[in-house]
């Protein structure tokens, strides 16, 4: 009995230790997370433009039916079928996937407030740069790029600089 009550108490402290060093990494696996659900979300839209020769969009969504017009990412976004290239799905069924908000990030792309892929796999527009940060506003940021010909890249590293 003495034994186990020796073994509890050294778990016990054990979990003293590991618990606040695991919540500190929250955020990074947040930031991690939500930057590689996007990331892969920008491939498979590109993918579906080429295949089936159509337009898709990926912007900001706070209701997951319509773009919002910001570059507030974190509040969730929506991937579409834009084959009139509106900048808005025609109803719901035009959904293709939708992103849940982020409320401990801040996800932001300067003034852009969506991507269309074009059904040659290129982004109609300037380069799109979405930022991935902590809300606030600490650590390295997750930077997601997507160049004119339609190259995604991943980059870690860099500060925050949203405010």
């Amino acid at each position: 009995m003495l034994e186990l009550m020796v073994v509890l108490a050294l778990l016990s402290v054990l979990m003293g230790l590991v618990t606040p060093a695991m919540a500190a990494r929250a955020p990074e696996r947040d930031r991690f997370f939500a930057a590689h659900q996007l990331y892969a979300e920008l491939h498979r839209a590109r993918l579906l433009a080429v295949t089936q020769a159509t337009h898709l969009t990926l912007c900001p969504s706070q209701s997951g039916d319509h773009c919002d017009g910001t570059n507030a990412w974190h509040q969730g976004w929506i991937a579409f079928k834009d084959p009139d290239k509106s900048g808005q799905p025609e109803n719901r069924a035009a959904v293709l996937a939708y992103g849940e908000a982020q409320p401990d990030l801040r996800i932001t792309s300067g003034g852009r407030v969506r991507v269309r892929f074009q059904p040659q796999g290129t982004a109609y527009g300037n380069n799109l740069t979405i930022e991935f940060c902590s809300a606030q506003n600490h650590g390295r940021a997750t930077t997601l790029v997507v160049s004119n010909p339609g190259r995604i890249r991943l980059l870690e590293g860099g500060d925050c600089h949203h405010a």
